[in-house]
């Protein structure tokens, strides 16, 4: 009887440890949880910006061609390749 007693004892103990590991555990992946959430927040700012940037350079791309078009028009034309 006092054997199957300290079994129980110790069963106790090991599932005390046990649930505080666990409780330790959940905290830390909270703690995890909220920094991905911040990253995934800063990643989607990014992601924006970035979008943004692009539309520019090809606006910024599209004008550019547009000029060089019309400088070698007027080049073509001033050495009489172009009419």
């Amino acid at each position: 009887m006092k054997d199957r007693r300290q079994n129980d004892d110790k069963m106790m103990f090991l599932l005390g440890e046990i649930s505080s590991d666990v409780k330790g555990i959940n905290a830390r992946l909270d703690k995890v949880n909220g920094r991905l959430d911040k990253h995934d927040i800063k990643i989607d700012v990014l992601e924006s910006e970035k979008d943004q940037e692009l539309g520019k350079a090809k606006v910024h791309a599209w004008v550019a061609g547009g000029f060089s078009s019309i400088v070698v028009a007027v080049i073509l034309t001033m050495l009489g390749i172009r009419k």
